[in-house]
C-alpha cells in the first residue's frame, strides 16, 4: 500500500483486479506468517525471563519482562489486524464481478417493465 493511497482505493483496486487481490493476499498471508513467529519469539521471552528473575532474584516483574510482554502484545495487535486484512481479501474474491451485466437491472432496483 503506497502512503498516498487510502484503504478505499486500496480495495476498490484489490475488488477491481484479481491478479492484484492474488498479489495482495499473498503479501498479507506471508507478513501475518512472519509476525506469527515474532509473537511466539516474544512470548517465549517474556515466560522466560519472567521465570528466572522470580526463581532467581525473587523479583516477579522486571524491566525486561515488562519489555517482552509489550513487544508480544504489539505484535499480537499486528498479527490480528493482518488477519482482518486476509478476511477481507478473501470475502472480495468471493463477491464476484460487481458490475452488472448487459441486459441485468443495477442491484436495487426493480426492472421497468415496457408499456403494455
Amino acid at each position: 500500500m503506497n502512503r498516498r493511497e487510502t484503504f478505499r482505493e486500496y480495495f476498490r483496486r484489490a475488488r477491481q483486479d484479481s491478479s492484484v487481490r492474488a498479489h495482495l493476499l499473498e503479501n498479507a498471508r506471508y507478513s501475518r506468517s512472519a509476525v506469527g513467529w515474532v509473537v511466539a519469539l516474544f512470548g517465549i521471552l517474556a515466560f522466560w525471563q519472567t521465570g528466572y528473575q522470580w526463581l532467581r532474584h525473587d523479583i516477579l516483574i522486571s524491566r525486561s519482562s515488562v519489555f517482552y510482554t509489550l513487544c508480544f502484545v504489539v505484535n499480537f495487535l499486528i498479527y490480528d489486524k493482518f488477519g482482518d486484512r486476509i478476511a477481507v481479501l478473501e470475502s472480495i474474491g468471493d463477491l464476484g464481478d460487481p458490475q452488472p451485466g448487459p441486459g441485468e437491472p443495477p442491484a436495487g432496483r426493480e426492472p421497468r417493465l415496457p408499456p403494455a
